[in-house]
């Protein structure tokens, strides 16, 4: 049979599953987080953005 013992296994199992669920709510917390930028210019209006790009440049 299995020589592996049972409570470590679950204990485990757990710990992933827990750590998986933290990182999930972190995910959406960051993704939900109320991100703004300020421009201002001749004229100011409130603009909601609802997309950002960062470019990288990698160079070898």
């Amino acid at each position: 049979m299995n020589d592996r013992p049972l409570l470590p296994t679950l204990l485990l199992s757990l710990a992933v599953v827990l750590a998986g669920l933290a990182i999930g709510a972190g995910v959406t917390r960051f993704r939900l987080a109320d991100r703004s930028v300020t421009v201002k210019g001749v004229a100011e209006r409130a603009v909601e953005a609802d997309i950002a790009l960062w470019p990288m440049r990698i160079v070898a």
